[in-house]
């Protein structure tokens, strides 16, 4: 990636994930070539290399539009996660040894210890959280598995309206962990099953919420406007946005526990 393609692919990246072009809208090449003083061929590589990494598609003509991810693509996704997550969660439960068990209580521990950190490091959970999530991947090589599920998962855009950066959401996430490991240490595949379905749940929710109060983020002059503050600081939660003592994860619980 040459200099120039570099400043024209971080200049739409920006725009992209911080929603300021609305989802479906045309890059159009010409426009952009204007706005960063360049030629042709700088600016389509960008947008070729932004193609590539899902936030763009293009049509037969050639052209470039923003990927566009509504409600129902939303709900379908998550739902396909689930699938795949439930059938995960079945060899987990059955298949796990003593040593993938330490792996994911060595994670669990040290999530629960950056959570009750007096100065919250969100960047420390989630490197715990990714070693949790590592070890199931690699428990049975379902490297497959894993990769079919990066296939359903929404454009980085839309990715960003869900993350979790305060204390409440990451305490929802580190919970469907800690009660995942509990039911693999119990073997108990519908439990591990139910946990696996729910936590994609979860995940719907949080991202339905997130796009629905971002909608007036789009601006029809993203290419000369300011940058946008950060996505993260204008979410708010609407009404249904899951109870963490009252969730389902919470309360999901093998009849022996």
């Amino acid at each position: 990636m040459t200099k120039k393609t570099a400043i024209a692919y971080l200049f739409l990246r920006r725009k992209i994930l911080d929603l300021a072009i609305k989802p479906g809208s045309q890059l159009r090449v010409g426009q952009i070539q204007d706005r960063l003083d360049m030629t042709r061929p700088p600016v389509l590589d960008a947008l070729i290399w932004l193609q590539a990494e899902d936030y763009l598609q293009n049509d037969h003509n050639q052209a470039f539009f923003v990927k566009d991810w509504g409600a129902d693509e939303i709900k379908q996704t998550y739902e396909l996660r689930a699938m795949f997550a439930e059938h995960a969660a079945s060899c987990w439960s059955q298949r796990a040894d003593d040593q993938s068990i330490a792996n994911l209580q060595k994670a669990i521990f040290a999530a629960e210890g950056t959570l009750d950190a007096e100065l919250f490091d969100p960047e420390e959970l989630t490197l715990s959280f990714r070693a949790f999530d590592r070890t199931l991947i690699d428990l049975q090589e379902l490297t497959l598995l894993a990769k079919l599920h990066r296939q359903v998962t929404p454009p980085a855009q839309f990715r960003r309206t869900m993350r979790m950066l305060n204390k409440d959401n990451f305490a929802e996430a580190l919970l469907g962990r800690q009660r995942l490991l509990e039911a693999i240490i119990r073997r108990d595949v519908a439990w591990a099953r139910s946990i696996a379905r729910a936590m994609m749940l979860f995940l719907q929710h949080r991202h339905l919420d997130g796009l629905a109060a971002n909608q007036d983020r789009f601006m029809d002059d993203w290419l000369t406007a300011a940058d946008l503050p950060s996505i993260h600081a204008d979410v708010v939660w609407g009404d249904g946005r899951p109870d963490l003592e009252n969730s389902t994860l919470a309360t999901l619980r093998p009849k022996a526990f």
